[in-house]
């Protein structure tokens, strides 16, 4: 396995001063369209950011297997089912949602890698 190439950013002195006094903007405009931005990273990033997020497990002896729940901003909730080894989405739901337990993690045994 090869090691991820090093990206350097080669600009005008100009174009370094324009992004100290607007990096927003400039990100956007030198950065979109490159080969290693992702957009849908992006999408994902905006999704969550600065909104309250909360799991809730699926009970196992529910009609299929087990899953989660995660809830944004106690109004939409994205589900999830186990489906062999991954989960796959299950479905969504919009309105009212209840609060999920900050302790759901304190109990797992693996370590992330």
């Amino acid at each position: 396995m090869e090691p991820e190439k090093e990206f350097n950013f080669n600009f005008p002195w100009y174009k370094k001063i324009l992004f100290v006094l607007s990096p927003t903007f400039w990100y956007r405009r030198f950065i979109v369209g490159q080969k290693f931005y992702d957009t849908e990273y992006d999408r994902i990033i905006n999704l969550f950011n600065e909104k309250r997020i909360d799991l809730i497990p699926k009970p196992i002896n529910s009609n299929r297997s087990r899953g989660f729940k995660i809830i944004i901003d106690k109004k939409r909730a994205i589900g999830f089912v186990q489906d062999g080894d991954y989960f796959v989405l299950e479905g969504y739901e919009q309105g009212d949602q209840s609060v999920g337990d900050v302790t759901i993690f304190d109990d797992l045994k693996k370590e992330w890698d």
